[in-house]
Parts: structure tokens; C-alpha cells; sequence
């Protein structure tokens, strides 16, 4: 149940918990996906992992429009627009679209459409960015949450990840 129509915390604490559960990255990139759109109306959610050698963003974990074509698309991180923002400040980056895409606007935000609103957020562990979490077309009523709520989630994320490594 929700407490309130303003505030969706409590949907998603409750939507972490599935990471207990989880058996893979791709696993855990889903549940983190299916939480933040559920809980924050957001038309889209896709979570990248980072791979640090390479540089490649790769896109595991969809939940919204345009999953089909988005997962498993990779871009090179360091010629992304939202990505380089977001790995080299180590911070959430909020972007406002109005009208069409930039034409540097990356291949997946194509896929989804235009979009109006874009949070993205950095899962960090071992001071490194890992993986990246962003939330497209959050619901207008969340808007005050929404960064907040990305950076939890892919705190979480970014532990699982630790976790798990092998």
C-alpha cells in the first residue's frame, strides 16, 4: 500500500527487496528496473552496466517502452552524452528535453521516443562507476524524489554487484 500519492519510498523499499532473490546481474538490473517504473509511473527504465576496461555501456535490465530494442544495445560510454556526465561527476544528472533529440542523444533514447525528463544515476562501488541507472518520463507528481530515488536503487545495485563479484 502506498502512503502516499507524493511520496513513492515505500514502493520502492519494498521493490529492493526482490534483490535478496536475485541470481545474476541481469537479474537483479530487472528487479531495479520493474521497482523504479512501478513506483514512479516512469515510461522507461533501463540499467547499464559500465565496463570499466572496455568503456562500454551495456544495456541488462528494461522495464517500459521500448525494452525489446533497448536491452542488450551497447554504446561506448565515453561518446554518450548522459553517460560520460554521470561517470565522470560520480553524481545523478537530470536532463529536460523540449521537442525533438539532439542529434548526440544516445541510440536507446531513440528507441523510447522522445522523452521529456531523464535521471540518470551512477552505482558506485570500490570508487569506480559500475553501472547506470536511468529513469525516463518519471511521473511529474515524483519529480522532487525522483534523483533521490535513482541514486538508492543504484546504491543497492552497485552492492549486489560487489557482492557477486567473482
Amino acid at each position: 500500500m502506498r502512503l502516499s500519492i507524493n511520496d513513492p519510498t515505500d514502493l520502492i523499499f519494498d521493490g529492493m527487496y526482490g534483490l535478496t532473490f536475485a541470481r545474476s546481474m541481469g537479474e537483479a538490473a530487472e528487479v531495479c528496473a520493474e521497482t523504479l517504473a512501478r513506483a514512479l509511473n516512469a515510461r522507461t527504465v533501463v540499467v547499464h552496466t559500465h565496463d570499466l576496461r572496455t568503456r562500454e555501456l551495456r544495456a541488462i535490465g528494461v522495464h517500459g517502452e521500448g525494452d525489446f530494442d533497448i536491452i542488450g544495445s551497447a554504446e561506448a560510454s565515453d561518446d554518450d552524452l548522459i553517460a560520460s556526465a554521470v561517470i565522470c561527476n560520480q553524481k545523478s544528472v537530470t536532463m529536460k528535453f523540449d521537442g525533438e533529440l539532439p542529434k548526440l542523444a544516445p541510440k536507446r533514447l531513440h528507441a523510447v521516443g522522445a522523452p521529456r525528463t531523464l535521471v540518470a544515476a551512477p552505482a558506485i562501488a570500490w570508487g569506480r562507476c559500475l553501472a547506470i541507472i536511468e529513469v525516463i518520463d518519471p511521473d511529474e507528481r515524483y519529480a522532487a524524489r525522483v534523483a533521490d530515488s535513482a541514486a538508492y536503487v543504484a546504491q543497492h545495485f552497485a552492492q549486489f554487484i560487489s557482492a557477486h563479484a567473482a
